[in-house]
């Protein structure tokens, strides 16, 4: 722009100041605080940041005027570029005498003469020009408002006195001041037009290659943090980075399209660079200069890129937007071209590791909430023809990932016949389904994304070249989506030790293959899966995650803790179905410890489902009389006693023990193992003789082959206890008790659940024998341990509760009989069969609280 032109602006922008001054105070308080007014208004303009606020409002009344959706006649554009315009007599005359009426008019009057200097220029043309300048003035100046109005307001606080003494009472000075501060806090005093960037709009000379999306959806969190990161904060002189880093198909640049379309009006300008290839950093800084219409612009590369920073650093702030920035190895050169105080770097990318020393503050995208995706939805898919519920049913199935969810609406509108659940029924396979891989390529998107979920997950998964990497990575395919995954299982995957899988695990993050906290999504899990197309990773994974999750529950048994397994759950879930489709054998020991856990969280249904799934599997490849089929066939019968289902449960006894009697002989603990449940079984059944006979050569064997104090022991001992109360031996029932209680107590401490087992059986013994007192304390203390151990609601709990309230009745006290009795029945009726024997034992004891 002409150095003249740039000066007269200024010239004009220091005298509509003055005036409005003059203007905004009055004619009385003017004529008596003008000087001192003027005097600090002087000082100010004399500041160094003074001189560049004002050259900046110059430089934007001259942008202003270039652009040509403001000045679309061409002939004026050259003229405000080209002519010497501030140089003219007229336009200095109409500096000296602006009118006081600050208005639009005032100054396009003034000025009106200056233009019609040029006979050039038609009559329309120069009234157009007047017209143009006096805006661009106005807009200027209204910027500088917020320097120059407390400098007034200042001035009538300080000079309150001397206002008072020469006849101006406190009732106008009140005023005045409020009238000031009305306009400090509306930043206008002219008649201006509106802003030349309202929210929505982008300041004059922005470029951004994409379309604002009138469809966006939620992010509303992310937007404020991004404001706050790039708008408000608080230091001065620093420069403001902030990465938005996701998977593929999270959203990415669109919400960073729809920042700058939201806040972009608070910025200088908006420029957006595409660095998926960052050596092409200096062509896409030289487009935005372009773009911004900078006069005298240079013919070469370099001469541009210098006139386009030096034109960011000194009329500022500005936002730029770094999108796919993806080569991180270039970040260092990239981010030392861009570092400015006045500059406001957005960066969006798939990585999430960037160097810490670069002071990138990351903002990590997920993907929609549940409220916000039933908004995307429902503005492509009226409620006329689907219900929220089947709005919910599709973004649950594709994991409320935005680019998923943009390609189904793409596809159910083009199919209006085609309801949301044959749709899904379609989707069994998503990345597979034509919808999902760049169905209809014509309809590009807004940010011209690829329209392929695979395309788009594999532009991150070619990035991993580690083969650990690679193996954890389709490990995790194999897990429970969206759930943490423990570093135990992360271990298993890799068979290494930790520090290995650490730096696998933050690969695969930083490339957003996972997410943070070490889960995955659901989409991507079946990208992974994909991988693994002969099922190496699959058999070698589940292999570890078996060995994993028995050495678990033994763990739990060990300790009483029965929340160990519990992060492990979901995933040796899913595992074991994935295996179990693959037809290996190791889906069976997955089932296997599935059912064994989740017995002993009373979950009786889920048990009995995962141990026959187990039977099924271990037949199929191992064949019926294997050894691993009678562990299965034990656990089901262990199943099916606490449902209630005696015979199913002999039956499967003695089949675990036809089994192992035939593998290991008759002297073999597995094999005293399937004698002792087959004796419960009797024991239920009411054959009190044949469960004795079944407990004695358990217990022989035990003897014989673990020692006699061991844990297992301990059981038979306890169980043979029962026999011996059931047949009146109530003395020998004390004795048994005692003793598993002395073993488990040595074995596993005062407060395991295998403790809490001998201290109620001795409790029943105690009560048989007439010491109610001790009875009642036993079966106190097993309450206290099984609550902690299984929560107040478990079967185990409930024996106790029962129990409890036997002794109660027996002491007189009905009324804490009766609640105990009630609190039971509520427990058994949760988790039992209604015709249980346990439900109808305590319904019994209610019924004799009435006689």
């Amino acid at each position: 722009m002409p150095t003249n032109l740039l000066n007269t602006t200024v010239k004009f922008l220091v005298a509509l100041l003055k005036h409005q001054a003059e203007n905004l105070l009055g004619k009385d308080a003017a004529g008596i605080l003008g000087d001192d007014v003027q005097e600090k208004i002087d000082d100010w303009l004399k500041s160094e940041k003074t001189e560049k606020d004002l050259l900046k409002a110059a430089q934007q009344a001259q942008i202003y005027l270039q652009d040509e959706r403001n000045c679309p006649n061409k002939d004026l554009r050259y003229f405000f570029r080209d002519v010497g315009f501030g140089d003219l007599p007229t336009v200095q005359e109409a500096l000296a005498e602006l009118p006081q009426a600050m208005d639009a008019s005032g100054v396009t009057d003034a000025l009106l003469e200056s233009f019609r200097g040029f006979l050039t220029l038609s009559a329309s043309q120069q009234e157009e020009g007047a017209k143009l300048y006096t805006e661009a003035l106005l807009r200027a100046a209204g910027t500088l408002e917020p320097f120059t109005l407390p400098i007034i307001q200042k001035v009538v606080q300080d000079n309150s006195r001397k206002l008072d003494s020469l006849g101006v009472g406190q009732a106008e000075i009140k005023a005045l001041l409020e009238k000031l501060s009305s306009f400090i806090l509306q930043h206008s005093s002219f008649q201006t037009p509106p802003s030349p960037t309202q929210k929505g709009d982008l300041p004059i000379g922005s470029y951004i290659p994409f379309p604002r999306n009138h469809n966006f959806t939620g992010r509303v969190d992310d937007l404020i943090k991004l404001r706050d990161a790039l708008l408000n904060d608080g230091q001065s002189g620093v420069v403001v980075n902030q990465a938005l880093t996701g998977m593929g198909g999270i959203g990415k640049t669109q919400l960073a399209v729809e920042f700058a379309y939201e806040y972009g009006h608070r910025f200088q300008g908006v420029h957006w660079l595409d660095l998926r290839d960052p050596q092409a950093l200096d062509s896409q800084i030289a487009l935005c200069g372009e773009k911004m219409g900078l006069p005298l612009w240079p013919p070469t590369l370099p001469e541009q890129v210098t006139a386009s920073l030096r034109e960011w650093q000194q009329n500022n702030p500005r936002l730029l937007i770094l999108d796919n920035f993806e080569e991180t190895k270039f970040a260092n050169e990239v981010l030392a071209r861009l570092r400015h105080s006045g500059l406001r770097l957005l960066i969006t990318s798939r990585h999430a590791d960037w160097n810490a020393a670069l002071g990138l503050r990351r903002l990590p995208l997920d993907e929609f909430t549940s409220e916000e995706s039933r908004e995307f939805l429902r503005k492509y898919i009226p409620d006329t023809r689907e219900k929220i519920s089947e709005l919910d049913k599709l973004a649950i199935h594709l994991g409320h990932l935005p680019l998923a969810l943009e390609l189904a609406v793409r596809y159910l509108d083009k199919h209006p016949r085609l309801t949301i659940s044959a749709y899904l029924d379609q989707l069994d396979k998503a990345l597979e389904h034509k919808s999902m891989q760049n169905w209809k390529p014509e309809q590009k998107s807004l940010t011209g994304h690829d329209l392929s979920l695979l395309q788009t997950f594999a532009l991150s998964w070619e990035q991993v070249k580690d083969e650990n990497a690679q193996k954890l990575f389709m490990a995790c395919g194999y897990c429970a989506p969206n759930t943490p995954i423990p570093d135990s299982i992360l271990e298993a995957a890799l068979g290494e030790g930790s520090e290995l899988f650490d730096e696998c695990v933050m690969e695969l993050s930083g490339l957003g293959l996972l997410k943070d906290g070490a889960s995955i999504h659901p989409l991507m899990a079946q990208f992974a899966r994909r991988l693994d197309t002969d099922y190496t990773v699959l058999s070698q994974f589940s292999q570890s995650l078996a060995k994993l999750a028995n050495s678990t529950n033994h763990k739990e048994d060990r300790t009483g803790n029965y929340a160990l397994f519990s992060p492990l759950q979901p995933h040796v879930r899913d595992a074991a179905g994935y295996t179990n489709n693959a037809n290996l054998a190791s889906s069976g020991e997955l089932w296997n410890s599935l059912g064994y856990h989740v017995k002993n969280l009373a979950d009786y249904a889920g048990a009995k489902a995962a141990h026959e799934r187990a039977i099924i599997v271990w037949e199929a490849c191992l064949g019926a009389d294997h050894p691993q089929v009678a562990i299965g066939v034990n656990n089901l019968g262990g199943v099916l006693v606490a449902l209630g289902d005696l015979a199913g449960a002999k039956t499967a006894f003695e089949r675990a023990l036809k089994i192992d009697e035939v593998t290991y002989g008759t002297d073999h603990p597995s094999v005293a193992r399937d004698v002792n449940n087959l004796g419960y079984v009797l024991q239920a059944q009411g054959d009190l003789v044949g469960a004795k006979v079944a407990y004695k050569r358990a217990l022989e064997i035990f003897e014989k082959q673990l020692g006699e104090n061991h844990s297992f022991v301990a059981t038979l001992v306890n169980n043979l206890g029962g026999v011996l109360k059931a047949q009146g031996d109530l003395a020998g029932a004390k004795a048994a008790f005692e003793r598993a209680l002395k073993i488990d107590e040595a074995t596993y401490g005062v407060d395991h659940p295998s403790v809490a087992r001998d201290v109620n059986n001795l409790g029943s013994a105690l009560r048989a024998l007439g010491d109610l007192a001790g009875a009642k304390t036993a079966f106190e203390r097993a309450l206290k341990i099984d609550e902690v151990t299984y929560g107040a609601n478990h079967p185990d709990v409930a024996i106790d509760v029962n129990n409890l309230g036997n002794v109660l009745k027996a002491l007189g006290d009905l009324a804490g009989a009766k609640a105990a009795y009630e609190r039971a029945l509520k427990i058994f009726e949760k988790f039992l069969p209604p015709n249980h024997p346990y439900i109808q034992a305590v319904r019994d004891n209610l019924e004799s609280l009435n006689q």
